[in-house]
């Protein structure tokens, strides 16, 4: 019995009863397996667990990240910046936890708004495992910003000269 041919999708044209060939032991099979195949086939939902969970909040004065890294340790995580992203990235090998061996790997990328620099990102592991990457705001420029205050300078009129230029 070849189990390609009997797992294929064509094999029921073959072998159907109508044809006149009957039910085989084949036939029987193919309507066991292909049940079993098809089940193991099915996308199996990520453990939630695994999903790491991020909140990013922009407001007035800062731009702020909360991501969930409760998995990793400060040494598996890593952020930086690049031009205007802040790029987060974890990973640990296999480890032993409570249901097995596992490993996790994420990256989050993060563009900063244009009020922010990224020289400014700070960031900061919770005991919780909460990575918090605060960015702060350069103030907002008042309207007319290129506008400016030109000095006056007194021009002090000696008995010799009568017209004496600005130096300055």
């Amino acid at each position: 019995m070849d189990l390609d041919l009997i797992l294929t999708p064509n094999h029921r044209q073959y072998y159907w009863p109508q044809r006149g060939c009957g039910l085989t032991s084949d036939d029987l099979f193919y309507s066991l397996a292909v049940p079993l195949v098809s089940s193991l086939s099915r996308n199996i939902p990520r453990d939630v667990s695994r999903r790491v969970v991020s909140n990013a909040e922009n407001n007035d004065k800062t731009f702020e990240v909360s991501v969930d890294c409760s998995h990793f340790t400060p040494e598996e995580i890593e952020v930086k910046t690049v031009d205007r992203d802040v790029i987060i990235h974890g990973k640990h090998e296999e480890k032993m936890d409570t249901h097995g061996w596992v490993s996790r790997e994420f990256t989050r990328k993060y563009t900063l708004p244009e009020e922010c620099e990224s020289e400014g990102v700070k960031c900061g592991l919770t005991s919780k495992g909460v990575l918090t990457i605060s960015v702060p705001k350069r103030p907002v420029q008042p309207l007319g910003d290129n506008e400016r205050v030109v000095p006056i300078q007194v021009i002090h009129q000696t008995s010799d000269s009568t017209d004496k230029r600005i130096q300055n």
